[in-house]
């Protein structure tokens, strides 16, 4: 990540996980400025991005990943836990939920559990 939208700028910062989720904010050219879940601002050149969803799990403790999504009156079946700070591929989001998968495994998640989606984004 640079500081600013050229090869000019310095690098401020490198990013050695893939596929971490981050906020495009602001386009110039082919430059993206980024905010990622730590809230660092800086400059990447577009085909270091994807267009492939990611989340991470927010808070301090394991979340449950269901089977679908859980309403007042349906219970659904726990499919996996998931630690916090754990990388998630979004498959879809609706309402107050999204369809995730990670390490061969899908369920479904409640959407603030997750840094990367928006509160009223649709995902399909």
């Amino acid at each position: 990540m640079r500081a600013g939208p050229g090869q000019e700028y310095p690098v401020n910062w490198v990013y050695n996980r893939a596929s971490l989720p981050i906020e495009v904010i602001l386009e110039y050219d082919n430059w993206r400025k980024i905010r990622d879940y730590e809230g660092q601002e800086g400059w990447i050149y577009h085909t270091l991005l994807s267009g492939q969803r990611t989340g991470l799990i927010q808070g301090d403790t394991a979340v449950n990943v269901f089977e679908r999504p859980v309403d007042h009156i349906n219970r659904n079946r726990v499919v996996l836990m998931i630690e916090p700070n754990a990388l998630v591929y979004i498959e879809s989001c609706k309402s107050s939920w999204c369809a995730i998968k990670t390490s061969g495994y899908s369920g479904w998640i409640k959407r603030n559990l997750l840094w990367g989606v928006y509160e009223s984004e649709k995902i399909d």
